[in-house]
């Protein structure tokens, strides 16, 4: 998954290979990261999946 935005140490905004925008929360997941580096998932990982209400 490409990082999108840095929200701090804890929690990034990602893109993954489908084009959908979610948003990740884990223990140092977002450190020393910058837009367009990858980030792989853990076990211990939040997802938050970005969906639109029509």
């Amino acid at each position: 998954m490409k990082v999108i935005q840095v929200y701090g140490q804890n929690a990034v905004r990602v893109r993954n290979s489908a084009g959908e925008s979610m948003m990740l929360v884990d223990k140092g997941i977002g450190f020393k990261k910058r837009n367009g580096d990858l980030v792989h998932q853990r076990p211990t990982t939040w997802i938050f999946i970005e969906k639109t209400v029509k």
